[in-house]
């Protein structure tokens, strides 16, 4: 059995903001409290996860603390050596209550030719606000030198509490094809707007 705790504070300026807190992975069996509230327990020791600890975190000068323990009593449970505790990355998210959902942007390409490529993109958009929200989603695709080879702008409104997946294509012509010999790669960079301000990107 190991614990683990984390002291940390977050700034006033973010009163208000969704606060998330991710693991990548922890064997096995994890309990995770923030300022001795409980907030959840995960047997799995291989999955993701994550819990918003949104309601009980502190701002401005109070500190706060993040409590995990993690139980590997039980017998070898595994044809592999697993080791134990919190192996892989934790990461705290601060992010407006309009927010693209944690893990909620998902990329394919349904069709790749050398003379142009067709990408498509799902973005799940969460409301958490007490009321409606209107938002702008700008994708944007950017080429391995740096430059935007393709955009799109997309509008919608969302109810208190409410998510939204958005799904769209955009068309590159010419893409620059990855191969062993020349690994060009393409990232998708994301904008989420409350009328001109950018609320996450």
């Amino acid at each position: 059995i190991g614990w683990y705790r984390k002291h940390f504070t977050l700034d006033a300026a973010d009163r208000g903001k969704r606060v998330v807190i991710e693991f990548d992975g922890v064997y096995h069996n994890s309990e995770v409290w923030i300022n001795g509230h409980f907030v959840g327990r995960r047997p799995c020791g291989y999955s993701s996860f994550y819990y918003d600890l949104t309601r009980h975190v502190r701002f401005g000068q109070r500190e706060n603390v993040v409590a995990v323990r993690v139980d590997h009593t039980k017998f070898a449970d595994s044809r592999w050596y697993t080791g134990s505790g919190i192996y892989r990355h934790v990461r705290l998210h601060v992010t407006d209550k309009l927010h693209v959902g944690l893990w909620g942007v998902y990329v394919t390409t349904p069709e790749v030719k050398n003379d142009s490529a067709t990408i498509r993109i799902e973005t799940v958009v969460r409301n958490d606000h007490g009321e409606a929200r209107t938002f702008s989603l700008e994708s944007s695709v950017v080429a391995p030198d740096g430059k935007v080879a393709a955009a799109l702008t997309l509008s919608g409104a969302l109810n208190a509490n409410a998510e939204q997946a958005l799904g769209s294509q955009i068309r590159i012509a010419d893409p620059q094809l990855w191969s062993t010999e020349s690994p060009n790669l393409y990232t998708l960079r994301s904008a989420l707007k409350a009328g001109d301000e950018i609320v996450q990107e």
